[in-house]
């Protein structure tokens, strides 16, 4: 009987199977090759602060250092480079600099505000009243961790790729048999696709749809990410990343032209060279309507578990979390009020 069945292979499921390897806990994984998942279209970017409030974002003191560590770990342990540390570069209208100036009177917020100037001088960009750099800022290669990590899990057989169908599991008092084998317990990470888990109807989500576009762009290289409306990044040489709209429309991952042009028309906005779209693409983000991540355990069923929720900020959330799950589960630790599932009963 193996300790755990993960049910997703997401982030979120990734990095509940991570913790479980360095506990040497058995377990296997299912992954739906059909499902898109928001890791394998996100741009997995971290940012300390709430560009909308300029706020610092929830938790973030805590969740950067267990970040770094966990992402580093992965990058040694799959020989794959996954943290690429970018500052942001926000661009402001003479209104907004006013705000970001106002800023800088709170040292807990200032700190992360690398440099703020008037004007901007970065080639292939528009000139803006101003600019506020953003430090501890950068993004996660997750479609390089999907793909390494998954190889890794495949390697050891903690993986198989299989749709998992709700009526194919038998919950009973010790133990979950599913397909004929056992399990002690089931952890569902599902993303988006939780929102069709009649075990957990409790859970509401407000899922957000958001598309991406990989460009050309001729003549530029950009040291920073931009953001004004949208983000541009250099993911790698000579190849952009763009995004990211919020549509409130379930699941729906049809890639809608007029998403392709809002993107379009914001980028023509910042940069002054011409571009070329590659591709387009669109996943669903399981968002939830605090804001926070879903933890906890089924209501009747004490092996039944829950690890969802992470939605835009998921790569900053995940790596302390799952941790935090993982101690839930195994040292009978109090989950952080914020994030308990209870808060939906």
């Amino acid at each position: 009987m193996k300790d755990y069945l993960i049910v997703g292979q997401g982030l979120a499921g990734m990095l509940i199977a991570n913790q479980l390897m360095q506990r040497n806990k058995s377990f296997l994984a299912v992954a739906d090759k059909n499902q898109i998942s928001a890791t394998s279209v996100a741009a997995g970017m971290y940012n300390p602060l709430v560009f909308r409030r300029i706020t610092k974002s929830w938790m973030v003191d805590d969740l950067l250092p267990e970040m770094y560590s966990t992402f580093s770990e992965l990058e040694e342990r799959l020989h794959t480079k996954l943290i690429y540390p970018t500052p942001i570069v926000k661009l402001v209208t003479e209104d907004e600099y006013r705000r970001w100036t106002s800023k800088l009177e709170d040292p807990e917020i200032e700190k992360y505000i690398q440099k703020l100037e008037k004007g901007t001088s970065i080639h292939g960009i528009h000139q803006f009243y101003g600019s506020a750099t953003i430090s501890d800022s950068g993004f996660i290669d997750l479609q390089a961790l999907q793909e390494n990590f998954h190889q890794e899990l495949l390697h050891y057989n903690h993986l198989v790729y299989d749709h998992f169908y709700y009526d194919d599991i038998n919950i009973q008092e010790d133990c979950i048999i599913w397909k004929g084998s056992q399990f002690k317990n089931i952890i569902f990470c599902e993303g988006a696709f939780a929102i069709d888990n009649p075990l957990f109807p409790e859970v509401t989500y407000k899922l957000t749809k958001g598309d991406v576009i990989n460009l050309s762009i001729d003549e530029i290289q950009l040291e920073n990410i931009i953001n004004k409306m949208v983000f541009l990044m250099e993911k790698s040489k000579g190849e952009f990343l763009s995004g990211s709209t919020y549509n409130w429309s379930g699941l729906n991952f049809t890639a809608f032209e007029e998403d392709r042009n809002y993107l379009s028309e914001k980028l023509s906005s910042i940069l002054n060279k011409p571009f070329k779209i590659l591709r387009h693409k669109t996943a669903i983000r399981p968002t939830v309507s605090d804001r926070r991540p879903v933890l906890g355990t089924h209501r009747k069923y004490n092996n039944v578990h829950y690890f969802n929720g992470l939605g835009t900020k998921g790569v900053m959330l995940a790596p302390y979390f799952s941790n935090q799950m993982i101690e839930y589960l195994e040292e009978k630790k109090v989950l952080h009020p914020e994030v308990t599932m209870n808060r939906f009963r």
